[in-house]
């Protein structure tokens, strides 16, 4: 602002040097009246500009930012936007760590209630009750672990099962006995009273471990989009402290003369103005 009232004044000036100037009158010799006009050709300037500040570096404006957001913006002296982007980048990673615990807990929670309710030697024993020509031997072992090799062998046989049990501590392990029906003989819950293999419908027990499986994952996808929102605060801040310092970079110079010339009683008033405008 104060550049461009360097320009306004100068109307005022340009009347000023008219009334500073003396007249010269002419006294008819020639030496004297030229060289009295050179004394009065005078020339007022006026000059503003801003190259004097330090630059600042674009390049660490924008490291800075990218590593910890709002840090380019405190570089660039703008302590306001640096504040909002550290506690957008405090808030976004506490809550991703606050989901992903939480994840973490629901996980242990179904793991240990499948551990509870659901058995791989019962869903194998069954099995084998009931289509024995599947098996080529018992898939229960004598120390009561199941031969996975055998139980995997005998489920490609038997009609309508699409599925081979995952190892045990899968993450499809856990899905698979929760969400297929070939599994359900595998829930303590098949073998109450009311409850058959050949009944249509999921088990009510697999329908709530499998609630409890969504309850996790939906904590891990919530999570996973903080995780993002913190990759972004670190584009947009150093993007912002990028065009900050850019911004602060940016150069007006302003040039403006007055020439006043006098001849007797005439004045003669030349201005120039010049205007550098850079980044």
């Amino acid at each position: 602002m104060n550049k461009f009232l360097v320009v306004l004044l100068l109307p005022i000036l340009s009347v000023f040097a008219q009334v500073s100037q003396p007249r010269v009158e002419p006294t008819g010799n020639l030496y004297y009246d030229v060289k009295q006009i050179q004394l009065s050709e005078n020339t007022l300037s006026f000059q503003m500009n801003n190259d004097t500040k330090e630059k600042r570096s674009v390049l660490l404006a924008g490291a800075l930012s990218l590593v910890v957001p709002g840090a380019g913006q405190a570089y660039n002296e703008n302590y306001w936007a640096a504040g909002v982007y550290a506690l957008i980048e405090a808030g976004v990673i506490y809550m991703a760590i606050k989901y992903n615990n939480d994840g973490d807990t629901k996980e242990s929670d179904f793991e240990k209630f499948a551990e509870t309710h659901w058995s791989a030697k019962a869903y194998a024993q069954y099995l084998y009750s009931t289509t024995p020509t599947s098996f080529k031997q018992n898939p229960v072992n004598n120390d009561g672990s199941v031969n996975w090799d055998v139980l995997n062998d005998a489920e490609l046989k038997i009609t309508g099962f699409s599925h081979q049990l995952a190892p045990f501590g899968d993450q499809q392990y856990y899905e698979m006995i929760g969400k297929y029906n070939q599994f359900r003989s595998g829930w303590d819950a098949f073998y109450l009273p009311g409850d058959d293999y050949h009944s249509e419908g999921p088990l009510k027990i697999a329908v709530n471990y499998m609630g409890m499986r969504k309850d996790a994952n939906d904590a891990y996808d919530i999570s996973s989009k903080f995780v993002i929102a913190i990759y972004l605060n670190h584009v947009v801040s150093t993007v912002h402290a990028i065009w900050e310092t850019v911004k602060f970079n940016k150069s007006l110079d302003i040039n403006s003369n007055v020439k006043v010339k006098t001849v007797g009683s005439v004045s003669d008033y030349e201005t120039n103005l010049n205007f550098r405008y850079s980044f």
